[in-house]
């Protein structure tokens, strides 16, 4: 009879064993089922007035002179825009824009020429410069209803 109270001693310890253990997993893991939102509200409305954006740009070799056709193609879309009614203090011209442009080419090392710890066998071709500028004006939706407008 002992044996058996010693066993059973043993097999309850390890139930309440899986209890405190089931418990403290459950605790540890439980979701918590709160939305906090600080800081930020949205709210629909309606709007009468848009922003009307583009760009344009030019790649060249030349720096100078892509900066130059640059100016000038400000100058066309000022005329341009001035014709179909928006006003010059509207108008809004970003700072030109420029990056390189490069091409990767590959290249096997030649050996003994290499003096480098690392040679990559790529090497950078440039293509040119990347310049470009964003525009952009507002304009009234109801203004825009009564003008009819064309791609120049």
């Amino acid at each position: 009879m002992k044996q058996y109270i010693n066993s059973a001693i043993i097999a309850l310890a390890v139930i309440i064993g899986f209890f405190i253990v089931g418990a403290a997993y459950k605790y540890k893991f439980k979701a918590t089922e709160n939305i906090t939102v600080t800081g930020l509200a949205e709210k629909d409305f309606a709007s009468d007035q848009i922003v009307w954006t583009g760009n344009y740009s030019r790649k060249m070799m030349d720096l100078k002179r892509a900066y130059s056709l640059l100016k000038e193609d400000e100058g066309k879309i000022r005329t341009y825009l001035k014709t179909k009614g928006v006003a010059e203090g509207e108008m809004v011209f970003s700072a030109v824009a420029i990056d390189k442009d490069f091409t990767p080419k590959y290249e096997l090392p030649i050996c003994g020429k290499v003096t480098f710890n690392f040679y990559s066998p790529f090497k950078h071709i440039f293509k040119g410069f990347n310049s470009g500028v964003k525009t952009g004006f507002p304009s009234m939706l109801i203004n825009f209803k009564k003008k009819k407008w064309k791609a120049f």
